[in-house]
């Protein structure tokens, strides 16, 4: 079961996020889904994952494959790439393929689209647009601070500039050595 907190900003038509968003979304335990107050629409029909090359990126998968299963929705993973050689595309690109296959052997509708580009944020939220999905599922990518955990700036960009829902899932403490991949 999936638990999620529902966060809307007092400000609403502000384009920072709320100290209040922020703690929440960096300290819960559990995933967490901002909106902001312009939003009306109920439900989760198509939900843009975007993946791109960190080790975290792909722990959402399974949180987009119950959120969908719970909607009957369609899932788009976008394929962020950073600028690369033809090598590093191709190995970005099996990995996409195994995401996919993993959600399509599991019965949701499934499409994969690439946007290549330095600026993750910006290729986050030109997809998520241009596919009019509902529902943006990103990782938190939480970096160490002096104060603790700090959210990094992807995902602070996202959650600013989305329109529509952004759930933020906090990247599972993994040890590197025993690392298993589940697709």
């Amino acid at each position: 079961m999936i638990l999620s907190l529902w966060v809307h900003g007092a400000g609403g038509h502000s384009y920072i996020i709320g100290s209040n968003t922020t703690r929440v979304v960096q300290e819960a335990p559990c995933p967490v889904i901002s909106v902001q107050t312009h939003a009306t629409k109920v439900g989760f029909t198509k939900i843009a994952v975007p993946i791109d090359d960190s080790v975290e990126s792909r722990q959402k998968v399974n949180f987009a494959l119950e959120i969908a299963r719970k909607y009957n929705s369609n899932v788009v993973v976008i394929g962020l790439m950073k600028n690369g050689n033809e090598d590093y595309e191709r190995k970005f690109k099996i990995k996409i393929e195994q995401v996919e296959k993993f959600l399509l052997d599991h019965g949701i509708h499934t499409e994969v689209i690439y946007k290549q580009g330095e600026d993750l944020s910006k290729g986050t939220l030109h997809s998520a647009e241009e596919i009019d999905a509902d529902l943006v599922m990103i990782m938190t990518e939480q970096e160490p601070s002096i104060t603790g955990l700090l959210m990094g700036s992807y995902a602070t960009k996202v959650i600013n500039g989305s329109k529509i829902p952004v759930m933020t899932i906090r990247p599972a403490e993994i040890d590197p050595e025993r690392l298993t991949v589940t697709f």
